[in-house]
């Protein structure tokens, strides 16, 4: 399955894929290599993936984005 190949790949090499290199995106809008997209593997990439899991996608946050993820599901659904 997905999650088993996933799990595999990250096992073996998790350092690897969060060292990679630049990304535009980040890049732009972010704050370049302080974004946690761009940083390298290390105690600020886990600093920021910290704190991205606990303030972004933690459970009040999840709570408060509530409204707007269902009108987006809502508006995903009607533009299929």
């Amino acid at each position: 399955s997905s999650a088993s190949v996933a799990y595999e790949i990250f096992k073996d090499h998790d350092v690897n894929i969060s060292s990679h290199g630049p990304v535009g995106l980040d890049e732009c809008l972010v704050f370049g290599s302080s974004g946690i997209i761009t940083a390298p593997y290390g105690d600020y990439w886990k600093f920021m993936k910290k704190l991205v899991t606990t303030s972004m996608l933690g459970h009040q946050a999840m709570e408060r984005s509530r409204g707007v993820r269902t009108v987006e599901v809502e508006r995903f659904y009607r533009n299929l």
